[in-house]
């Protein structure tokens, strides 16, 4: 496209310095051609750079840019959406397990760890399939039953409890 400019201010440039140069000056007698002859030069001059963006046009509409995605591509894409998908649900669940403990059972976000179990079911929707939560420091005093019972009934999954002595 520079190219093109850089010819539009040429021919321009040289058809002001033919009609300053022509006999009689400006105003003269040959101006008028001139100015003709120097139009048709500028309008040549823009010829290519209409016929490529024409020839862009046709192979637009011919679909020479094909903005298909390969299969291969395709399948890479729902693993890694689904993946994706998978991890924000674990986040989202072991996230709501620790505001439960620490609500509930006043157990701070520092005295356990959570772990969240993933699927996903036969329509590829993730699902929650268990939760185990690690009991540390102090928090082992706390009663894993009623944890575990709680945990259950909320999210409708097995829930483990452990305990883990340093």
């Amino acid at each position: 496209m520079a190219s093109y400019i850089y010819t539009w201010i040429t021919v321009a440039f040289l058809a002001a310095l033919a009609e300053l140069m022509a006999p009689g000056g400006p105003g003269g007698k040959l101006t008028g051609h001139l100015r003709f002859v120097a139009g048709l030069c500028v309008l040549l001059a823009l010829l290519p750079a209409v016929r490529e963006g024409v020839a862009k046009l046709q192979d637009l509409a011919d679909n020479a840019y094909d903005l298909s995605v390969s299969e291969d591509a395709e399948k890479d894409y729902q693993q890694q959406f689904q993946a994706s998908l998978t991890d924000m649900t674990a986040d989202a669940c072991e996230s709501w397990v620790m505001t439960a403990l620490e609500t509930y059972f006043s157990i701070s976000k520092d005295k356990c760890r959570v772990s969240v179990s993933v699927i996903l079911d036969h329509n590829d929707t993730p699902s929650l399939s268990s939760v185990e939560i690690c009991l540390l420091e102090e928090a082992i005093l706390k009663n894993p039953h009623s944890i575990e019972k709680y945990i259950t009934g909320q999210l409708s999954v097995p829930c483990t409890v452990r305990v883990e002595l340093t």
